[in-house]
């Protein structure tokens, strides 16, 4: 895999996608993985039984240059194009995906659809609770305030479009803060998370946002961030006042500036922010908006993979070459890897199994370890060390 970046987790459907950021090709690829074979495998390491990569690859598909995250849903793996604005869903089937071909584009597979998006670098792309026979997704961009409801719909004949939209700038913080000075600044989306409660009025959608200079291309030195909280059922409604929307400026309130991830603890009312600006793991009551804990973590931090059953938080330190785990409940240091590759970027908890994933991006493989951050084996082979672009 070129620079493998991008992974979710659907069940026992491990989707990868690798991007070609130095311009090496001009496809990346996405591949998914069965994990019970990542098991048998790891099980059957001493024997040296071989697997058949045949059977382990449910699919392997190429894709667009450079994409942002994968969202898997009951029918559909969707993504999107971070070039060319490109929404791409391909059809699923009992959580594989139906098409395979190694030199197929993805959006050319057979009952794939495909929709131009209307903004530059969509990015965040999460699932919405939806009725049985439609699908929805809400997009988000890197480069601007735009959100976007996206109904995939169900059945072959049915395209993609975009039911409802809204500007977390002008709809949402420039109403909450009339005193804040945004006009020379923008507002861009870093994460989004989506609770699926059982009662759908208590389901919420959070948006992770950032500011930034217009000026400013790259999103690097963010000037402040925000949590924006949203009721699923006033996102899909008629309308959307800014009296429905909750937002945080966690900068007046907890001094973050620049936000890379979070988990929010719908439960115990407690929000988790990787932090950029400064560098660190916050720990913060919603309930009485205060400061629980704090912790350094790493350089480079660039993901947050949680797992509150485990007391678990698992972040890849990409200058570091590391992983780091902390305890959810104290934020409390658990465990430091060693150098395992070259730019570790995205970590996936497999609950069912007890397994980590890890891509490493320079590296060219996805690592496999225990819940205690052992080292258990690799898919992929390793990219060489004076590998161009590493």
């Amino acid at each position: 895999m070129h620079f493998p970046d991008s992974m979710a987790l659907f069940n026992k459907t491990l989707a990868i996608a690798s991007t070609s950021a130095d311009r090496e090709y001009s496809f990346g690829r996405l591949v998914t993985i069965n994990t019970d074979s990542i098991k048998q495998a790891i099980n059957d390491k001493e024997k040296k039984k071989p697997i058949n990569w045949s059977k382990v690859v449910a699919s392997n598909v190429l894709i667009p240059l450079e994409i942002g995250e994968l969202s898997l849903t009951k029918n559909y793996l969707t993504f999107a194009s971070r070039d060319n604005g490109q929404l791409i869903a391909l059809p699923m089937s009992d959580g594989l995906a139906k098409c395979n071909g190694k030199d197929m584009e993805a959006a050319s597979c057979p009952g794939a659809k495909s929709l131009m998006l209307p903004s530059e670098d969509p990015y965040a792309i999460t699932k919405l609770p939806s009725a049985e026979n439609e699908e929805l997704v809400v997009v988000s961009y890197l480069s601007s305030d735009r959100i976007d409801v996206v109904k995939i719909g169900s059945g072959a004949t049915l395209p993609m479009n975009i039911v409802k939209s809204f500007h977390s700038k002008d709809d949402w913080i420039n109403k909450k803060f009339p005193s804040a000075k945004l006009k020379n600044q923008r507002i861009i989306t870093r994460k989004t998370q989506v609770s699926f409660k059982d009662d759908a009025a208590r389901s919420h959608v959070y948006f992770l946002l950032e500011q930034h200079p217009k000026k400013t291309n790259a999103p690097v030195k963010a000037k402040a961030a925000y949590l924006a909280t949203v009721k699923i059922r006033d996102l899909l409604g008629e309308d959307l006042p800014a009296s429905k929307v909750e937002v945080l400026n966690l900068k007046e309130l907890f001094a973050i500036s620049g936000v890379q991830d979070f988990y929010v603890d719908e439960e115990s009312f407690i929000l988790y922010v990787l932090a950029r600006i400064p560098e660190a793991l916050f720990k913060i009551d919603l309930k009485n908006l205060s400061l629980m804990a704090t912790r350094v973590v790493c350089s480079g931090a660039t993901s947050m993979a949680v797992s509150k059953e485990k007391d678990l938080a698992v972040v890849p330190c990409f200058a570091d070459n590391r992983l780091a785990s902390f305890s959810l409940s104290t934020l409390d240091l658990i465990r430091v890897t060693e150098v395992l590759g070259r730019g570790p970027s995205h970590a996936i908890i497999d609950g069912a199994n007890n397994y980590i994933y890890c891509s490493f991006t320079d590296g060219g493989f996805v690592a496999i370890l225990d819940d205690k951050l052992n080292y258990l084996g690799h898919l992929f082979n390793k990219a060489p060390e004076n590998r161009k672009g590493s």
